[in-house]
């Protein structure tokens, strides 16, 4: 009898699997590794989803081999040409489980291709989908599956996915939100933005001390000393130099405190960093590399947007964000004119930054007045906006003299 057919003593009985299932949907949405298109909460019932990658030990359950000797009995289900078959091996499920299942494929070449499915808790159902593609869904227990597509004639498994049962999904996040679906009017959940930083986007700022002088000196002034920078048209050593920075003129920069500056970086490749330049560059060239060994400290936007008092811009779209994840209430009740609001920069604490991917996320205090008007002005609401609108573009800066 074929090593894979041989019954053995149940590894992990079905208790067991459950438990740990529902130890997973605990977590956190990043910590299990859940992942929702729309939030469970927006489900009108419960329904399998995917949830990415298999884990370890599911993919451990399943080892292909070609060309080894396995029984072929029974009748075979041939492809919708008639040129390839297959054999699908259930497990006795007369003997108490987990159990063992084969699937075997002829593609009238030497060998057979041979798909071992260790520990499953059902028959499988194999089927073709196309002249040389076989689909089938693995259960591993009652609520953990994996979705495998099977190339017979590359004799390679393209596809392995897990899928749960979103029955334990759907009830939490039903109670989490007190049956209030957080979607979008449309009957699908907002997506959630990406928070992440467009091609030329502002990444931080970089001191240059050889070229700005010391912060509270009057105004954003010249270096005593300067000392020229070098820039580059591309972030390499034996690059040549495209221009020559000297003055506070030649670089486009932005106080990051009272009266002191720095060059706004666009892209960091450290030890480059890619900078917006007003010296004279070559064709339609606005930005320059420089080293970090001629320049000063890097300060990414997480830390300025935490060191003074913040203001979201015409970037923000008016909604706070209950958490950056997926699976997240879209948006509270704050708009933008709920907000404090001059001039359109909407004054708010920053408390936190978060980065989620490529993204970066901002959890922020709204306020029903400025702070810069006196009395105590009171919270109107706190949740996570994205750093990084849909475009791209910064949502937020600081004052960096304060009110």
């Amino acid at each position: 009898m074929s090593e894979a057919l041989a019954e053995g003593p149940p590894r992990r009985s079905g208790t067991v699997v459950l438990g740990l299932l529902l130890a997973l949907m605990a977590m956190p949405a990043d910590a299990a590794g859940n992942s929702y298109h729309t939030s469970p909460a927006c489900w009108d019932a419960p329904r399998i989803h995917h949830a990415g990658a298999p884990s370890g030990d599911l993919a451990a359950r399943v080892r292909l081999k070609v060309g080894e000797v396995a029984p072929a009995s029974g009748a075979p289900t041939l492809s919708p040409n008639g040129a390839y078959r297959f054999w699908a091996h259930q497990p006795d499920t007369a003997r108490p489980g987990p159990w063992n299942a084969v699937l075997v494929a002829d593609t009238e070449r030497p060998g057979r291709v041979s798909l071992f499915l260790r520990d499953v808790a059902q028959p499988i159902a194999p089927r073709w989908i196309n002249e040389k593609l076989i689909f089938l869904r693995v259960a591993w227990g009652r609520t953990v599956f994996s979705d495998l597509l099977l190339d017979v004639e590359q004799a390679k498994v393209i596809y392995h996915e897990e899928a749960r049962d979103g029955a334990i999904a759907f009830e939490q996040f039903r109670q989490g939100c007190g049956a209030e679906c957080p979607c979008a009017a449309s009957g699908d959940a907002a997506p959630l933005p990406s928070a992440a930083p467009g091609k030329n986007a502002v990444l931080g700022l970089i001191l240059l001390p050889g070229i700005f002088g010391p912060p509270e000196t009057g105004g954003v002034v010249a270096a005593e000393q300067p000392v020229p920078l070098p820039v580059y048209a591309v972030p390499r050593d034996d690059a040549p130099a495209i221009t020559v920075l000297r003055t506070p003129e030649d670089v486009e920069y932005r106080e990051y405190t009272y009266e002191g500056a720095a060059a706004v970086v666009y892209e960091a490749r450290p030890p480059w960093y890619r900078i917006g330049v007003r010296a004279a560059l070559p064709g339609s060239l606005k930005h320059g590399w420089i080293k970090v060994d001629a320049a000063g400290d890097f300060m990414p936007v997480d830390d300025l947007l935490t060191r003074s008092m913040t203001f979201l811009n015409r970037e923000w779209d008016g909604r706070l964000w209950s958490e950056p994840e997926a699976g997240a209430r879209p948006a509270t009740s704050t708009l933008r004119q709920g907000a404090a609001a001059e001039d359109d920069e909407f004054i708010v604490d920053v408390q936190e930054t978060r980065r989620v991917g490529d993204g970066l996320w901002l959890r922020v205090q709204t306020f029903d007045q400025s702070p810069c008007e006196g009395g105590t002005p009171k919270v109107v609401d706190t949740g996570w906006v994205p750093a990084y609108s849909a475009n791209g573009k910064l949502t937020a800066w600081f004052y960096s003299r304060g009110c």
